[in-house]
């Protein structure tokens, strides 16, 4: 038998901003290599940081199936305010749940962004919580389609999509519900894209379930299932799309010239720590990480108190580390007492 002609798919691929385009490239690249056309929707125009933008459309450039549009929402909607506070206070009520009564931080977040009454009625105990959940959601479910962002769950040509993709989804009052409910309306199969590693446990929660829900590992098919109350028929495990430019990446440098230009001595083993961006707020993980450094030289066992260390601190917390090249390793025993380096790129080592 000859091969079954492949069926040319018109995907419409909605995103938060096209931050999120380099985070699904590869397969952007990847449909439209196979002939598919992806037309990419993002909520901003233009987007918060023009780089994001110009990614995008470069991609756009490079393939004529894949074109991007912008999901303009209109503030002389009369629904919208109440559209976002309803789904805001739903989200605030999922960090008032016993298991998440160990990250607080996460609850703070929420609350800051529910108006004052819904957030004292879900205080008040478990059986306010209850019945404030039933009549949020069907609040939500009663106020009527968005009507600019029905009309752009469209292709770019006008013609309907064969089936909807969403990524996040689960941001704080996320808008893309609505592209989730247009969607759902017509009868277009949709399915949410995972971006990133916490998003499934530090996020919104999931309401209107898509057909289909794409995570990169078993974590997250447990968390789909367990706080979010997902189907575990529609979840498909496909790895992390994130990370799949690694899979042809080749060193650019060899070992010794790598520890050459960052100070590490290519002789000995060394140790990466990558800093986190954290919470706004969070303690200063330059000074845990100093701490952290003292405890590994002073440890018993040979292979970590002796071992280099590169730290990489987060872009999004490089102030933290100002003036971190004064500091000295804290050790004073002779193979330890160099200086910390601050190299192009924010590496820091101590030797």
């Amino acid at each position: 038998m000859g091969d079954v002609p492949r069926r040319r798919l018109r995907i419409l691929f909605s995103m938060r901003n096209c931050w999120y385009v380099r985070i699904f490239e590869s397969v952007i690249r990847g449909l439209a290599s196979q002939g598919h056309l992806v037309h990419i929707l993002a909520e901003h125009d233009p987007d918060p940081v023009p780089q994001w933008t110009a990614a995008a459309t470069a991609l756009a450039a490079e393939s004529p199936n894949v074109t991007v549009g912008y999901a303009r929402r209109s503030l002389d909607d009369p629904w919208l305010d109440l559209r976002v506070m309803t789904r805001l206070g739903r989200d605030y009520l999922r960090f008032l749940e016993p298991r998440y009564r160990a990250t607080p931080i996460l609850a703070s977040r929420a609350r800051a962004r529910v108006p004052a009454r819904v957030a004292r009625l879900a205080e008040r105990g478990p059986a306010a919580r209850a019945l404030l959940r039933r009549v949020l959601g069907m609040v939500e479910r009663a106020i009527p389609e968005d009507p600019e962002i029905a009309a752009a769950v469209t292709m770019s040509d006008g013609v309907q999509p064969d089936v909807v993709l969403v990524t996040p989804l689960v941001d704080l009052g996320s808008d893309q519900h609505d592209v989730l409910r247009a969607a759902r309306a017509r009868g277009i199969p949709s399915a949410l894209c995972v971006g990133s590693w916490d998003h499934l446990s530090s996020k919104g929660v999931l309401r209107d379930h898509p057909d289909r829900i794409f995570v990169w590992n078993e974590t997250q098919q447990r968390e789909a299932v367990e706080l979010h109350d997902a189907p575990p028929q529609s979840i498909v495990v496909t790895g992390a799309q994130c990370f799949d430019h690694w899979f042809d990446r080749r060193p650019s440098l060899d070992r010794g010239e790598f520890c050459r230009k960052v100070g590490l001595d290519s002789n000995r083993p060394y140790v990466l720590y990558v800093c986190s961006a954290l919470f706004e707020g969070s303690p200063n993980e330059a000074e845990f990480v100093r701490r952290w450094i003292a405890a590994a030289r002073e440890t018993v066992h040979p292979e970590l108190r002796d071992a280099g260390i590169l730290i990489r601190p987060h872009p999004k917390r490089a102030f933290e580390w100002d003036g971190a090249g004064s500091w000295e390793a804290p050790c004073t025993r002779s193979c330890c007492r160099s200086l910390w380096r601050i190299r192009k790129g924010r590496c820091i080592s101590a030797i």
